[in-house]
């Protein structure tokens, strides 16, 4: 607040991120802090442009995304964050901090809630806002984040981010930190094919508390996951896309291992997940038959998939490969009229489309790593 009263508010854009090595499963599920660490990258296209407005004149708490209008009472991530930010400026002696409440009004351009990270978006943005609105350390809104979002921490920077699961009881420790700036692989790009866009039946909260609960193969998995982070980062550090594919792919599959071990199994994947998947070995393979690379050199991956807890896939790539996987794809699976236009228009030629093949809803191309955004800021 200012001295006069006046509400403050600001807009902010964060994006999603999709993580290379996942998150699944909490150490403190009140905290959420997770079993393990993990590492993404932001999708500079799924954005949530969000408002936040903060007035000691509110009488609640409230949010809307999408129109939709969301809970905000005790026991909701909303209210955790929320009375986090208040208890934070009780700390810096504001007498109005108690008297504060929140207005969020937040608009995505993707679907929410069908393993696109839109809560992850959602919850950064808010993290971010407040970090605006009120001075806060990036380790602060780090921990606001998390207490909506585990993964919304990885959104509140560029680049290739780890968050760190950290080992002390009240979660200090756990926070995100960016390894590489965006500038360090400019070349890097993703490809998101939505196959459904519906809520899925099992959201992530449930889902990694059943696998916790349930699944033998969830410790062999976090155990295994610092030294696949630490090779991850040395091929990032050489821009070796063959080694990061390899790595990311092996831990999409691990990770739904453990989800197919839960009990009731959690298939996030469809058959059309499924059938992706297929086609990029396939490439895969096809770039590594004679004359598609120097014999002389080791076998090269030019695609990886990685899928969080649904059915869409992000397939990262160079943007030098790119053209090259959408010509061979469109071969093999069916697009809406406004995921054709866009593979046209990357391609500048026409593209068929074939009848009888899985229908893929929407293409989402990216450049990734962006860092958030300040849209506005009125402070009065």
């Amino acid at each position: 607040m200012t001295s006069d009263g006046a509400p403050l508010s600001c807009t902010v854009r964060t994006s999603a991120n999709i993580a290379l090595v996942k998150y699944w499963g909490k150490r403190d599920s009140d905290l959420i802090l997770p079993l393990n660490d993990s590492v993404s990258l932001n999708i500079d296209a799924l954005n949530a442009d969000t408002t936040i407005v903060a007035s000691s004149e509110f009488l609640a708490d409230s949010v809307e995304v999408n129109g939709k209008k969301y809970d905000c009472g005790e026991n909701t991530r909303f209210y955790r964050v929320f009375q986090a930010v208040r208890k934070l400026l009780e700390s810096r002696e504001s007498s109005a901090s108690s008297r504060l409440h929140f207005e969020v009004v937040s608009t995505t351009n993707f679907p929410v809630a069908s393993g696109l990270a839109s809560s992850a978006a959602g919850f950064a943005a808010i993290a971010y806002g407040m970090k605006t609105l009120f001075g806060f350390s990036q380790d602060e809104a780090s921990r606001l984040a998390r207490l909506g979002s585990g993964s919304a921490v990885r959104s509140l920077d560029g680049g290739l981010v780890r968050w760190r699961r950290g080992t002390r009881a009240d979660g200090i420790d756990s926070v995100a930190e960016q390894l590489f700036p965006a500038s360090h692989w400019p070349s890097l790009r993703a490809l998101i094919f939505v196959a459904n866009d519906q809520e899925k039946k099992d959201g992530s909260t449930k889902g990694m508390q059943m696998t916790v609960e349930t699944s033998s193969l969830l410790q062999e998995r976090v155990a295994g996951v610092d030294e696949a982070i630490n090779s991850l980062t040395q091929a990032f550090a050489a821009k070796d896309f063959s080694k990061l594919a390899e790595l990311v792919m092996k831990d999409s599959d691990n990770f739904h291992a453990c989800c197919l071990d839960t009990k009731p199994p959690l298939p996030y994947l469809n058959d059309t997940s499924r059938l992706i998947i297929d086609l990029v070995h396939r490439f895969n393979s096809r770039k590594s038959e004679p004359g598609q690379k120097n014999e002389k050199q080791p076998e090269a991956l030019g695609a990886a998939y990685t899928f969080d807890a649904g059915p869409n896939a992000c397939i990262y790539i160079e943007e030098a490969t790119m053209c090259e996987f959408l010509k061979f794809v469109t071969k093999h699976l069916r697009f809406s009229p406004g995921a054709k236009a866009k593979i046209q228009e990357i391609l500048g030629e026409d593209v068929e489309t074939l009848l009888d093949a899985p229908l893929i809803l929407d293409l989402i191309y990216s450049t990734v790593g962006g860092e958030p955004q300040i849209l506005a800021h009125q402070m009065s």
